[in-house]
């Protein structure tokens, strides 16, 4: 079959879309199976507008123009849903070790990692800057001359979020370590505290007896 450059094109840039699809695709089902049915729908859909493009039953040059770029439409989104169910997961994980470490100090075991991040104060705010971003990007959906910036914006943040899952899988050992110190720590101070108000409080109970006392040995004075 002969293409026209037109459509030799749109071909060539949805097999490309495509691939980088099924690589997001591949990436999210290692996190979740649940995070890849909208992707896999939208690259079925792709390949029917495709099919229909390249069959007998559309010798139309539009009409074949038409059903190709409904297909790179359905790759895009394809590859937009992969990148924000994907942050979206992330978020979560990143979220709970804010919960966890809220009140530990780990800057030591972060800070050495180019990633802009010592504590879970920093990690929320990086967290909360890319939330943004997406709540951003999503509005720019609607907007063509924007929607591959904010393709590629998505992109980066998901490498961000995924290098710091993976600091944190790389350093969980040392992590865990320090949170259970922490709790010791956190334990043994409680402990400080009460023993220091238990004695506080049988003072208080032996003082009127105290003065019992002195005030006897002066009267017998």
């Amino acid at each position: 079959m002969l293409l026209s450059e037109p459509v030799h094109s749109l071909i060539s840039e949805i097999h490309r879309l495509f691939d980088l699809a099924e690589q997001e695709h591949s990436l999210c089902s290692q996190l979740s199976r649940e995070l890849v049915s909208p992707v896999i729908n939208e690259l079925r859909y792709a390949g029917q507008h495709l099919l229909r493009a390249l069959s007998g039953n559309c010798p139309d040059e539009n009409k074949k123009i038409d059903e190709l770029k409904k297909a790179e439409s359905h790759c895009k989104r394809a590859l937009y849903d992969a990148r924000d169910t994907e942050c979206m997961y992330l978020i979560g994980e990143a979220l709970q070790f804010i919960i966890d470490y809220k009140s530990v100090d780990v800057s030591d075991i972060l800070k050495t990692e180019p990633l802009g991040v010592a504590d879970a104060y920093e990690v929320r705010r990086e967290i909360s800057v890319i939330a943004r971003d997406i709540s951003s990007i999503r509005h720019m959906e609607n907007n063509d001359a924007m929607r591959e910036q904010g393709y590629a914006l998505l992109g980066q943040r998901r490498d961000w979020l995924r290098s710091f899952i993976n600091l944190l899988d790389s350093k969980s050992d040392l992590l865990t370590k320090r949170k259970r110190q922490a709790g010791r720590k956190f334990f043994l101070e409680i402990m400080g505290v009460l023993l220091s108000s238990a004695g506080v409080l049988l003072g208080i109970m032996a003082f009127p007896e105290s003065c019992q006392s002195v005030a006897k040995a002066i009267f017998q004075y």
